[in-house]
């Protein structure tokens, strides 16, 4: 009979432990945010900055620039609040569309949950599986992605994803 009391005791107080951490590691994860969103008010949900040390080729930035002027090139990024590798590229991804002066309406930017999803449902219209993927579109149409991360670097990706669709 002892036994059974101490099982039970011990039973009981493993899922009252388990439960207080799963309730603490709620509380700890920062929320998720979902939906489209300008930079500015990515960077204060999330406290997120700019690189201060990413070197960008002043050269390509121009060429990219001319490239996305003349072929009427927008952008659509998806990336996680929660994401690491949302967290290292995305600054860099806008950095360099600030450089360039690409306005917001030539690119918009969506948080999605940890399923890729987010309310207007892009997300899932565009087939995202991994974050970031940053989206480039020619005249509304998709010519090219970038997923996670590029090859060579941003700006020479997408130099290459413009020139040879």
């Amino acid at each position: 009979m002892r036994f059974l009391f101490y099982s039970l005791l011990i039973f009981f107080a493993l899922n009252m432990f388990a439960f207080s951490q799963d309730e603490n590691s709620q509380h700890n994860e920062k929320a998720i945010i979902t939906g489209l969103y300008l930079w500015n008010d990515w960077e204060k949900e999330t406290n997120w900055e700019l690189p201060k040390d990413y070197e960008i080729n002043k050269d390509s930035l121009n060429i990219l620039k001319n490239l996305i002027s003349k072929n009427n090139i927008k952008f659509l990024i998806f990336a996680g609040s929660w994401c690491g590798d949302s967290k290292s590229e995305l600054p860099k991804i806008i950095l360099i569309f600030q450089k360039i002066g690409l306005q917001n309406s030539n690119y918009q930017l969506y948080g999605v949950d940890r399923e890729k999803l987010e309310p207007t449902l892009h997300s899932a219209e565009f087939n995202i599986e991994k974050v970031p993927t940053l989206v480039v579109l020619e005249n509304d149409k998709e010519i090219g992605r970038i997923v996670e991360y590029p090859k060579q670097n941003w700006i020479d990706d997408l130099i290459q994803i413009i020139v040879n669709h």
